[in-house]
């Protein structure tokens, strides 16, 4: 189950990857304007949750697997979840130091919204 995640994943950043650069070569994105392109890069990677959910789950019923609910469950919460608390572990040291680089709060809570949407 392990690989058919960790290629479902792998997948779903693949095409994220490859639809932010044809937009950004179309001219959608500004690559000036941070806040587009990282707004652009989270938003491909939650509509591209389908491409890794499907991956995940035809690679694990090829082998064999009976629970890909579970494998597709855990796609959805493995990378993102390390992501996002390594995110705000970094976020609570920024804090911690006073920088003016810290993400706001309300902006953390957005995005595990968006996460868990």
């Amino acid at each position: 189950m392990t690989m058919a995640v960790f290629c479902g994943t792998g997948m779903q950043l693949l095409f994220m990857a490859i639809f932010t650069l044809i937009f950004s070569v179309a001219g959608f994105l500004n690559p000036s304007r941070r806040c587009s392109l990282v707004g652009a890069l989270l938003l491909l990677y939650i509509l591209m949750g389908s491409v890794g959910g499907y991956v995940t789950a035809s690679l694990y019923k090829t082998f064999g697997g009976k629970a890909y609910q579970q494998a597709t469950f855990a796609t959805a919460l493995v990378f993102p979840g390390l992501a996002f608390m390594f995110l705000f572990l970094m976020n609570l040291l920024a804090f911690s130091k006073r920088s003016g680089d810290a993400v706001p709060f309300f902006r953390m809570v957005e995005l595990l919204v968006l996460w868990f949407g």
